[in-house]
């Protein structure tokens, strides 16, 4: 779905398998997904390194009106798996079918993991990967991969998986981002 995509001016969006994808825009991407519109608030707390008049700016403002906290976030840096599965479970997971809430239930899912030991203090992070995985929108890395076994929750997201998740997640919460733009 092309709305949720957007390159600069009349540039399209290079969504290549190598590419990895900006914290800034995995929040760009979710919050289109999510349909939230964009907030004129200004930035409650500064966000890492982003100018003034970037063009991430409305987006961070909006992340931050729904409560998350952008704290730690540094906005041009790679997103990790588990960073963008806990910014799609924090916006999506009203609208998700399947929302995986109890800490038990989630840490059952997400244990399978080689790498769960890695983030399974992470609450947050334990309950976004088991949401991704029970909407098989993310799942880990299968027989032959570098990672076989772990989710590669702190690998980098890179852009063609962060817009094919987007378009699952779309797909799956019957949302057309298109429509809601008119």
């Amino acid at each position: 779905n092309m709305c949720i995509v957007k390159g600069r001016g009349d540039a399209p969006y290079r969504a290549d398998a190598t590419r990895n994808a900006s914290y800034q825009e995995a929040v760009a991407l979710t919050i289109r997904t999510a349909g939230i519109e964009l907030s004129d608030d200004p930035l409650r707390t500064p966000v890492s390194g982003l100018p003034s008049d970037a063009w991430s700016v409305p987006y961070f403002r909006t992340l931050q009106d729904t409560g998350y906290n952008t704290g730690t976030i540094a906005y041009n840096a790679d997103a990790t798996r588990v960073e963008a599965a806990k910014l799609m479970y924090a916006l999506l997971k009203k609208k998700l079918p399947a929302v995986v809430s109890d800490i038990d239930d989630a840490r059952e899912i997400a244990s399978v993991y080689d790498d769960y030991t890695g983030f399974k203090n992470d609450e947050d992070a334990v309950r976004a990967v088991a949401t991704m995985v029970s909407n098989n929108l993310m799942i880990g890395y299968g027989a032959g991969s570098t990672f076989e076994g772990q989710f590669g929750a702190y690998q980098p997201m890179t852009r063609n998986m962060l817009i094919a998740v987007m378009v699952r997640a779309a797909d799956l919460m019957d949302f057309d981002p298109c429509a809601a733009q008119e």
